[in-house]
């Protein structure tokens, strides 16, 4: 299967779908004192790069990158959806 990896805008419905879904595993997952995720506001700021991984009909992932200055970047919001996981 093709999937294409792609920088995209964070706030499309779809990608909001999946940010409630990651949200839920990750609860399930960690103690919510150990999730520090980002909400889509932040992710389309001028700091962060958010790629999506797409599949001819549907979204495989996404993950993003928020810039510390110019020496280092974080890596955020990383998921696959379940679907996609090998």
């Amino acid at each position: 299967m093709l999937v294409r990896i792609g920088i995209e805008y964070p706030r499309q419905p779809e990608l909001l779908a999946m940010f409630a879904d990651s949200d839920r595993y990750y609860a399930a997952l960690y103690p919510a004192e150990s999730n520090h995720l980002l909400d889509a506001a932040t992710l389309a700021g001028p700091e962060v790069t958010f790629f999506v991984a797409r599949a001819p009909d549907r979204v495989a992932g996404f993950g993003a990158i928020v810039r510390h200055g110019a020496e280092f970047g974080e890596i955020k919001r990383m998921y696959v959806a379940p679907a996609m996981r090998a």
